[in-house]
């Protein structure tokens, strides 16, 4: 009996031991996946900004604000937009448009002298289109089919400011114009012929946290955001400048073209039995269209 009580002593130890070890083996295990986890989460929302932010500045010029950072105030979490312009023709505004007015046509082209610079007619091929109108055309229908709308992008360079609206259609009549679609726009900025104002098929990517998420709001579509990363608790973003210079905001009046990186820093949190698991990680992209311009 005695032997039989020490021998199940034994067992038991050895058993609780193996147990022990077993359930730490396995603690440590899902640790380890759990911080995994939060680095795949990071990994995840900073590819999506790097290759953004590289190709930033695409097909645009130097007076365009192509890169804008939005200061998050005290501390909070801030704004990150990219720009890059998706076709090489760019339509030049020929009649001045208003702040406030509802007018639906956009001249790009002019048939009456006197013309301003730019804004003559030039149809190599004579199939009653100008060159420039005829690109777009094509693009547009390429892309939502004749008699579609599709996004497109006024900018003021003098005042760098800008506006999305509905294009729907091209007309050779009464001066070449573009025709915007059916829903109602008031035109929130003045766009003079004489500031070289202009129009672009724009691609704008806005990445900003809501509610613990990184998000991506698309051509200024703020109804419909993109979810990118869910437990991100702070995004915070600089410009580099090639001179060593930092700036925390950045966008309207400042020169893209001396950057030399954009810093960005993403940070995520997790709860794991009733522990807190915190990660942040920082990367400097460098939008590359600032070696070619």
């Amino acid at each position: 009996m005695v032997e039989l009580l020490v021998s199940v002593s034994i067992v038991s130890l050895v058993g609780g031991a193996a147990l022990t070890l077993a359930l730490s083996g396995r603690a440590a295990f899902e640790l380890d996946q759990a911080r995994n986890d939060l680095q795949q989460n990071l990994r995840a929302g900073m590819d999506f900004l790097v290759t953004d932010v590289r190709v930033a500045g695409q097909r645009l010029p130097q007076d365009f604000t192509v890169v804008e950072i939005v200061d998050g105030s005290a501390g909070a979490p801030d704004q990150l937009i990219v720009r890059r312009n998706k076709l090489a023709t760019v339509l030049r505004v020929c009649a001045d448009i208003s702040a406030g007015s509802g007018d639906k046509k956009i001249f790009v082209a002019q048939t009456l002298a006197p013309i301003t610079p730019g804004c003559s007619v030039v149809d190599d091929d004579a199939d009653g289109w100008p060159e420039n109108l005829q690109d777009w055309k094509e693009y547009r229908e390429a892309r939502v089919g004749a008699g579609n709308p599709i996004t497109a992008y006024i900018y003021n360079p003098a005042s760098q400011v800008g506006e999305f609206f509905e294009y729907a259609a091209e007309h050779a009549t009464l001066g070449y114009r573009v025709q915007l679609g059916a829903a109602p726009h008031t035109w929130a900025n003045e766009y003079l012929v004489t500031e070289n104002s202009r129009l672009y098929f724009l691609e704008e990517r806005t990445y900003e946290i809501q509610d613990g998420v990184l998000q991506m709001i698309e051509d200024g579509d703020a109804a419909n955001p993109v979810r990118l990363v869910d437990d991100v608790t702070d995004f915070q973003v600089r410009a580099l400048f090639q001179d060593g210079s930092s700036q925390d905001a950045f966008g309207a009046g400042d020169d893209w073209t001396d950057l030399r990186a954009i810093e960005v820093t993403l940070a995520s949190a997790v709860e794991h039995r009733n522990h807190m698991l915190a990660k942040s990680w920082t990367n400097e992209i460098l939008p590359r269209n600032v070696i070619s311009d």
